[in-house]
């Protein structure tokens, strides 16, 4: 409901539909905060306009998303501007960035909550019981 709304204000429910076919795919890890690290897959992807001219975009996808199993073959459900038909919108790249975004979120508030509580208690516990 609220992303075929998103997708209205943008614009993309006007947009012509195809599938980009992935045409190359390489896992890299990076360290995050902390000690954490993060897979992240980049994905060529290349689909044809209503012109049968080809179009080419790289993807960023973090391990926890669907599309980190893409690899070379693979299609996915692209929107492109007719009128400008290298930009594209996907709901699925758009849904894993969303999650993605949220699973960070989530976890620096934990962090930041457990850093508070901690001091908290810090607070509370008289100095004869340290």
């Amino acid at each position: 409901m609220l992303i075929e709304w998103w997708e209205r204000l943008r614009g993309f429910d006007k947009c012509s539909e195809t599938e980009a076919i992935i045409e190359s795919s390489k896992v890299k890890w990076y360290r995050g905060s902390g000690a954490e690290e993060i897979d992240l897959s980049r994905n060529l992807i290349a689909w044809l306009d209503a012109c049968g001219q080809k179009h080419k975009a790289q993807i960023k996808v973090h391990e926890g998303s669907p599309l980190f199993q893409l690899y070379e073959g693979k299609t996915l459900a692209i929107r492109y501007d007719p009128l400008s038909p290298g930009r594209f919108y996907s709901r699925d790249l758009l849904s894993a960035r969303i999650g993605f975004f949220l699973k960070q979120t989530l976890r620096t508030v934990a962090l930041v909550g457990f850093m508070i509580l901690a001091l908290w208690l810090q607070t509370k516990i008289p100095r004869n019981h340290r």
